[in-house]
């Protein structure tokens, strides 16, 4: 454990990481979140609760159908492979563009609100 750990900080430290909620996966390797320079999707992505008043993040599997029209975790059983992938996706190829000339694109404090998305 100590190695993989420690190969992670060497690998996270001076770069983005680009995470979906992120907070468990980092705890189970015994490492905090806000000591990395991190990007959490869901922090971006936000739907209204019922009482329209509080938002929260939407799920990968939401954000992904949103953008690009597939579920890519259907009926089975999914792997944290496919979800790094639809991660990484989603920021390069949605969120990336959605905010590429965006005068809020250096706001940390930015989203935006889909509740018109799907939700599975």
């Amino acid at each position: 454990m100590h190695m993989v750990r420690s190969q992670l900080v060497d690998a996270f430290t001076g770069s983005l990481v680009v995470v979906a909620g992120g907070t468990q996966d980092f705890l189970c390797v015994d490492l905090v979140q806000s000591d990395f320079f991190t990007f959490d999707i869901q922090q971006f992505y936000r739907r209204h609760h019922d009482n329209q008043i509080e938002t929260y993040g939407m799920s990968l599997r939401d954000v992904y159908f949103m953008e690009f029209g597939e579920d890519f975790q259907g009926n089975q059983v999914h792997s944290a492979e496919k979800d790094a992938t639809a991660t990484i996706k989603i920021f390069v190829k949605a969120y990336v563009r959605r905010n590429l000339n965006s005068a809020t694109r250096n706001d940390p404090h930015h989203f935006e609100i889909f509740d018109n998305a799907v939700k599975f």
